[in-house]
């Protein structure tokens, strides 16, 4: 079963998203933070794919979190999400192989990216 790290600071959209992944038959795991989605990914050697939003409040953005968890996986599908952000910030600041998805982001949405992007 496929791992997947949730990384949104509205907890509302975080467990809609984690609910879209289980839906799916993965594993989800929610972190509310940066720095708190790295401590988890240092934790869980077996990621697969990370769906961060971009705009974390106080701490590491998503541009970053990716950064460094893409240090210790790095084979993990990235989905970059925000409402803010748009297709020219991840063209200068994405990871290469992530997909960026505007907000706001329809289940239909997350789970044809997470699906399109994993192995069969």
């Amino acid at each position: 079963m496929a791992k997947v790290l949730v990384v949104e600071d509205e907890p509302l959209l975080r467990i809609v998203a984690e609910d879209v992944v289980r839906s799916l038959g993965f594993e989800a795991i929610g972190a509310g933070d940066g720095t708190q989605a790295i401590m988890l990914a240092e934790s869980s050697p077996d990621l697969e794919v990370l769906v961060t939003d971009i705009h974390l409040g106080p701490g590491p953005t998503g541009w970053q979190v990716a950064n460094s968890i893409r240090q210790t996986h790095p084979n993990i599908l990235v989905i970059y999400t925000s409402g803010l952000a748009g297709a020219d910030d991840h063209s200068r600041h994405g990871l290469r192989n992530s997909v960026f998805l505007s907000k706001p982001i329809t289940p239909e949405e997350l789970a044809g990216a997470i699906r399109g992007s994993l192995p069969p």
